[in-house]
């Protein structure tokens, strides 16, 4: 409960390395969960994934394009 949303506040303020956690462990819930990618949509996930994907180390750019 709440575990998706913690990890988006991870991509969205925590450090870089915290951020390459966070896509990687998003990566593993939403995997195989339709559920999960919900709720990361709900949550407003999918901004701060794509301005990772552009402006993040070159770790976080990789896993999010995963």
């Amino acid at each position: 409960e709440g575990g998706i949303a913690a990890f988006v506040e991870a991509i969205e303020d925590g450090s870089d390395k915290g951020k390459e956690f966070a896509v990687l462990t998003l990566l593993q819930l939403c995997g195989d969960s339709v559920r999960n990618r919900g709720l990361l949509v709900r949550e407003g996930g999918i901004p701060p994934l794509v301005a990772l994907s552009q402006t993040g180390t070159a770790k976080a750019k990789h896993k999010v394009r995963f």
